[in-house]
């Protein structure tokens, strides 16, 4: 939580006063746990826990272009692009990573945002950002695309678990990524906010709150969604909304194993996470379902003129292979070449290993060689 005197934190009904940055003053927003890895914005920088210390991200801009709040992935920093996306009070959106910033698009009268990850077939969710302005709700970060709706406006937009959700007039919308449905509801007066949890949506009206769930809802404790971690173990707990529901879960399509406990009407498991990167946990349950996405983080961090360079120099320059200013194989001379490509990279070199080619391969090629693009990748891709 964020005071005017400091950042705290509720762990099993105990408050505990936590550090903020010398910098920190309030108003601000946060995202994840402060305590770990999560972040505070205020007074138009960003802040960064890591390594048990602070570090700071000073935007440079005028006062209203200065970001003022974050696009929360149920609560966390960043989705699985490790994009974390901001909003100013003009409307600047900021696109912040550990090696870059920018400002991608401005939006006239901005009144709301959300973030979430939708599937995305043979990958790992995407990103999904929905803005809101005077006269349309934008969806994007790619392409932007403005929605115009029957009713009004929406003066409101929440994101949780892939979906979006927004009212316009008495309807309440959800967005799957590909279309929008309306969903029925039971509040007998005008919406005036809402909360969306994965699973369904809170809905708040001038007198009274009504609650909308679209399918049997699914508890997950332990394990936290878009969190960011060196932890490789998890003992975590399910339970389902429906207690005859059965439950199974999968780790990245594997099957888990999980201890009912008659008493409490939870459901005990074990995974662990063998490698670097995004993992996702999916809990199924009678007609619901859902998806936990937790990341392992390296233990090291590297840099692409440290690490990455000498091995493109030694393994990937060669005649016939990733050659500077190469159209076919590409040119992979340059950190920006890495960056773009980051995605092809992390599936051929790391997790199919079939990039270099057997027969392209020398000595200096080897398992290490691997590990280190993996912790590269995974650990920001700083330059």
């Amino acid at each position: 939580m964020l005071a005017d005197d400091g950042v705290w934190r509720l762990e099993d009904l105990a408050r505990i006063e936590l550090s903020p940055p010398t910098e920190f003053s309030a108003p601000g927003a946060m995202c994840g746990d402060l305590g770990d890895n999560g972040a505070l914005v205020a007074a138009g920088q960003l802040f960064e826990r890591r390594d048990d210390r602070w570090y700071s991200f000073d935007a440079n801009a005028s006062a209203a272009a200065s970001p003022s709040s974050v696009l929360r992935f149920d609560g966390d920093c960043q989705g699985t692009d490790d994009v974390t996306w901001m909003t100013a009070d003009d409307g600047t959106l900021w696109r912040v990573e550990a090696a870059r910033v920018d400002r991608p698009v401005q939006f006239e009268s901005l009144v709301a945002g959300a973030a979430t990850s939708v599937p995305r077939a043979g990958g790992l969710p995407e990103t999904m950002l929905a803005l809101v302005d005077a006269e349309h709700l934008w969806i994007g970060p790619g392409d932007w695309q403005a929605w115009a709706f029957s009713g009004p406006v929406p003066s409101a937009v929440h994101a949780s678990g892939g979906y979006l959700w927004a009212h316009s007039g008495a309807s309440l919308l959800r967005f799957d990524g590909d279309a929008w449905v309306e969903i029925g509801h039971d509040l007998a007066e005008p919406v005036t906010g809402l909360a969306a949890h994965p699973g369904g949506v809170w809905l708040q009206g001038e007198s009274e709150v009504c609650h909308v769930a679209t399918a049997t809802m699914i508890q997950v404790a332990g394990v936290r969604a878009f969190g960011r971690s060196l932890t490789d173990d998890y003992l975590f707990e399910v339970r389902a909304s429906d207690a005859d529901a059965e439950l199974s879960a999968l780790l990245d399509g594997e099957p888990l194993e999980l201890v009912a406990d008659a008493e409490t009407g939870w459901h005990q498991g074990e995974l662990r996470l063998d490698a670097l990167g995004w993992h996702e946990l999916r809990i199924d349950a009678g007609d619901g379902q859902r998806s936990v996405l937790v990341k392992r983080l390296p233990e090291a961090r590297r840099s692409w003129a440290s690490d990455i360079a000498p091995i493109y120099k030694q393994s990937c320059e060669g005649a016939g292979c990733h050659q500077p200013e190469g159209t076919s194989p590409p040119d992979l001379s340059s950190y920006e070449a890495w960056l773009e490509r980051a995605d092809k990279i992390r599936v051929r070199v790391v997790d199919a290993q079939i990039m270099p080619p057997v027969a392209n391969r020398g000595p200096e090629w080897n398992d290490d060689s691997v590990k280190l693009i993996a912790e590269w990748l995974e650990g920001g891709m700083l330059p």
